[in-house]
C-alpha cells in the first residue's frame, strides 16, 4: 500500500514519525556505509534502496517499509535519490542525519530512535521559499495487519481529529471510506505478531496538518 502525505498551504516546517513498539535488535547489516542506523541498530535506513520506486528502504524492528521522498520547492523538484550525508550527530540516544546535495535549496532531516524514525524537510533559504507540492509516499508492504483510522461521514472529517475510530485490513484502506481515500493522522497498525505501529505528525509549525492519501494499494 502507498500512503502519500498531502499539503494544503505553502509555508511549512513539519515532522512525520513512524513508531514501532516491541522492537527486535538487528545487528548484521551495518558494516555497509550506505546505511543509517539507530544507536541500538534496531532501526536502519538504506539510502541506496533495492526497490525501484523507493528513495529509502526502512527497517523498524524487523519490518520493512519504503519511503519515496518528493517535494517541489520554488518550481524545482527534489526527490533525494542518491543523497549524501551532509551532517550527522547523536544526542540523548537519538541519531540525527541531514541528507541532500551540496548547495541544494532544501535538505531532508532524519532522526532515528531505537523504535522509530522521524523525518522532515528544511529549506536553507530561511523564509524565502514557496512549496509548490509535497508528495512523500510511504509504501507499506501488503500484510494481514489491521489499521485503525477515524471516520466521520461529513465534510468535517479532515478538519479535526474528531470521529469514530474504526478498523479494517490494510489492503482495504483505499476503499473503506468510499470515494474519499484521504485519512487523517494518526493511523495505527496492529500486526499479528503483536507489534503496533503508528504513522503520525509531530512538531507542526505554521503547517495545517498532514493528511494521508491512501488511494493506491499493493
Amino acid at each position: 500500500m502507498n500512503i502519500k502525505s498531502t499539503l494544503n498551504i505553502s509555508w511549512f516546517k513539519f515532522g512525520l514519525v513512524f513508531v514501532l513498539m516491541h522492537f527486535i535488535a538487528q545487528n548484521n547489516v551495518f558494516a555497509h556505509t550506505d546505511f543509517l542506523f539507530s544507536s541500538d541498530k534496531s532501526v536502519w535506513v538504506n539510502k541506496f534502496p533495492n526497490k525501484s520506486d523507493s528513495t529509502f528502504d526502512i527497517n523498524i524492528s524487523g519490518i520493512n517499509f519504503y519511503l519515496y521522498s518528493n517535494i517541489k520547492l520554488n518550481d524545482e523538484i527534489f526527490n533525494f535519490s542518491n543523497s549524501e550525508i551532509i551532517s550527522h550527530y547523536e544526542k540523548s540516544g537519538i541519531k540525527f542525519y541531514t541528507l541532500g546535495q551540496k548547495n541544494q535549496q532544501i535538505v531532508l532531516e532524519m532522526a532515528l530512535l531505537n523504535n522509530a524514525i522521524a523525518f522532515r524537510y528544511r529549506s536553507v533559504l530561511g523564509n524565502n521559499f514557496h512549496v509548490n507540492s509535497e508528495k512523500s509516499t510511504l509504501i507499506i508492504p501488503e500484510s494481514d495487519a489491521v489499521v485503525w483510522y477515524f471516520e466521520r461521514k461529513n465534510n468535517y472529517k479532515l478538519k479535526s481529529y474528531a470521529g469514530l475510530w474504526e478498523h479494517c485490513l490494510i489492503n482495504e484502506l483505499p476503499t473503506i471510506s468510499g470515494k474519499n481515500p484521504i485519512q487523517g493522522a494518526p493511523l495505527l497498525f496492529q500486526y499479528p505478531t503483536g507489534k503496533i505501529a503508528v504513522l503520525t505528525e509531530v512538531n507542526l509549525q505554521n503547517y495545517s496538518g498532514a493528511r494521508w492519501d491512501c488511494s493506491i494499494s499493493r
